[in-house]
């Protein structure tokens, strides 16, 4: 297991300040609902980073040996004018080439993307990966942790439903849902040296509100798990993701992180909530708090409401 998303120096100097790339940290620094997120792993050589209008992703740049490239959601390429040479392979001296055409088409691509696609989720993930709020730091979106091999994901991940999956049958709600997935929406770290696992829900969406608690505990325990196996070393890719994210001016706050941090679920809804939505989550909290398989310790509840200035409310949760 392992979850590690560093990037290379290589591309991190490229998103700094002076580099060829640095309008992409821009774009992500001018809007709300424009995110810039980091990706690799261990198993690659290659790393890149996404640029993110609400939940569609606009533009990859890869890094991979001192070489980069650029590939795009196929209906950005299409409305914003991407260039198939693009996605070739370069040095870094076309890269600076390059550079110009491509942001002009980032500029673009992100005007493109129509309301229809800037859902109330992707707002507020946006919001929250805009560093707008105060009390967190952002580290990751759509975090995943990863397997050396395919058998060893379906085992874990299979051993870890069971008890999830029992609690799921006693829970007295409709649309029992048959899977939970296993991507977190948001990680974040708290000035306390938490790790926030986040999971986002518009608050008209009630089904997804009412099972909303045993998603965010099911990954909450996939990232336990890892902790656990990683041990001491856990802490490093943590802080390392954070540290890249505040050096490239993505967030204003770094915190440290124990060797054996907590995990704290949080749960995400953009307002206005249904008005069923809360005695329905509460339900489902209930039903794992009463077994201590699937408890998940201390669980936050925010409320995000940006139809003015953006405000959060966040709820602590007694689950002993």
């Amino acid at each position: 297991m392992y979850y590690d998303r560093r990037v290379s120096e290589t591309l991190l100097t490229e998103l700094s300040q002076g580099g060829a790339l640095r309008f992409l940290v821009e774009c992500a620094r001018a809007s709300t609902v424009v995110d810039l997120q980091l990706r690799a792993t261990p198993k690659s050589t290659s790393c890149r980073a996404t640029l993110y209008v609400g939940l569609t992703k606009v533009l990859d740049v890869h890094e991979q040996g001192s070489q980069f490239r650029f590939s795009a959601y196929t209906k950005a390429r299409h409305t914003a004018g991407f260039r198939p040479e693009w996605a070739a392979w370069v040095q870094r001296d076309a890269l600076v080439s390059l550079a110009p055409a491509v942001r002009r088409y980032a500029e673009g691509a992100i005007g493109a993307v129509a309301d229809r696609y800037l859902n109330q989720e992707g707002r507020v993930q946006g919001a929250l990966c805009s560093d707008l709020f105060e009390g967190f730091a952002v580290f990751d979106r759509e975090a995943v942790v990863g397997y050396s091999t395919t058998d060893e994901r379906k085992q874990v991940t299979s051993e870890l439903f069971k008890p999830y999956a029992e609690r799921i049958k006693s829970i007295d709600l409709p649309s029992r849902p048959k899977s939970l997935g296993t991507k977190a929406d948001v990680m974040a770290l708290d000035p306390e040296g938490r790790v926030l696992v986040i999971e986002v829900k518009p608050g008209r969406e009630l089904t997804a509100i009412a099972w909303s608690p045993v998603q965010v505990a099911f990954y909450k325990a996939l990232f336990a798990t890892w902790r656990d196996a990683a041990g001491a070393i856990a802490s490093r890719p943590v802080e390392g993701m954070l540290e890249q994210r505040l050096r490239l001016g993505l967030v204003r706050a770094s915190y440290p992180v124990s060797p054996a941090f907590q995990l704290v679920p949080v749960v995400a809804i953009g307002t206005p909530l249904h008005r069923l939505a809360r005695g329905r989550l509460d339900r489902a909290l209930a039903g794992l708090v009463s077994d201590p398989r699937t408890n998940p310790g201390p669980f936050e509840l925010w409320e995000i409401d940006l139809t003015g200035p953006p405000t959060l409310r966040r709820e602590i949760i007694d689950t002993r």
